[in-house]
């Protein structure tokens, strides 16, 4: 069977947003260095952390002894038992990079065009999803970021309320 495309996007954790294309691969190898086909900056990744390697007819994800683990869909990988991923996978490792595969050819993705008011627009509907999933990720981070930094106003205001109250410094 013909190799299907591999894309992996990091929803969350360093390089948030930053997408790899395996279309010349049949082995991807994840890790802290620079020496891997896809590096990640995040002290809780392994130097060597996992695999991820076409095997006849599917991909298929491998811890490769890393410290903190590998999770597919919040399951836990064994040590060197590779695991069928599917598309729309959701991959962590360390304590919290998560990264979502994408699989699938050109053809499937033609033939998920969205049409709006009978047009096509030119974008499948898996990519539309991903860039739209991103979108609400980084909204809701910022809406949370926003929250707390108001949170934090608050509780210096009410202290200040009380000292001021109770003529404390």
């Amino acid at each position: 069977m013909e190799e299907s495309p591999l894309s992996l996007l990091i929803e969350r954790g360093p390089g948030e947003g930053k997408t790899f294309d395996a279309t010349q691969l049949k082995r991807v190898t994840i890790g802290r260095t620079q020496a891997n086909d896809y590096p990640i900056k995040d002290p809780t990744v392994s130097r060597k952390h996992a695999v991820i390697e076409w095997r006849v007819d599917h991909w298929a994800l491998v811890d490769v002894g890393s410290s903190n683990g590998t999770f597919v869909n919040r399951k836990v990988l064994v040590n060197d038992h590779p695991v069928r991923l599917q598309n729309g996978d959701l991959i962590r490792i360390g304590e919290s990079t998560k990264i979502r595969v994408q699989i699938g050819t050109e053809e499937e993705e033609e033939e998920n065009k969205i049409e709006v008011d009978g047009e096509e627009q030119g974008i499948s509907v898996e990519k539309w999803f991903q860039q739209e999933r991103l979108r609400l990720v980084q909204a809701v981070h910022s809406r949370g970021h926003a929250t707390i930094l108001e949170l934090n106003q608050s509780t210096e205001q009410l202290k200040r309320k009380f000292r001021e109250r109770d003529d404390v410094h």
